[in-house]
């Protein structure tokens, strides 16, 4: 699922472009004001509101949300992915802040998008984010 983004000669997208161009369309796009002012990024591909699984995914280090953007939307789950603080259109974290920050920041966001319940997933450094958010919001959210 790697997307090439090259422009052709005569200025316009080649095909991997558009299709990523398309896909990038169909994202809900949004930044969560938390409490203490900082802004979260996220985007969700799927419908909330068709009673699918979400699953949150969070990147490694020197990446972004848009990491994970397959090349057809998910039919059987809907991914909701946050920008980690600090990466993307995230503002940094609190000095010191911790998983347990983090997890209080996702917390929000699940709220925010209404969604009770999760699957919590993540991809290299991302993955003891995951570990830490599931450790602080199981049993009742994760």
């Amino acid at each position: 699922m790697v997307f090439s983004c090259c422009v052709a000669r005569d200025d316009k997208p080649d095909e991997a472009t558009a299709a990523w161009l398309r896909r990038l369309s169909e994202l809900r796009v949004g930044a969560l004001q938390l409490e203490d002012g900082r802004a979260l990024s996220y985007h969700v591909d799927g419908d909330l509101g068709a009673g699918l699984p979400a699953v949150l995914l969070l990147h490694g280090m020197l990446s972004s949300r848009l990491l994970f953007v397959p090349e057809t939307r998910p039919s059987d789950c809907v991914l909701v992915v946050p920008d980690r603080p600090g990466y993307g259109g995230s503002d940094a974290p609190r000095p010191g802040a911790g998983y347990a920050q983090l997890a209080a920041d996702l917390k929000a966001l699940m709220d925010a998008l209404r969604i009770s319940r999760c699957v919590v997933a993540g991809h290299s450094s991302g993955g003891p984010c995951a570990l830490g958010v599931a450790s602080v919001l199981c049993p009742a959210r994760v």
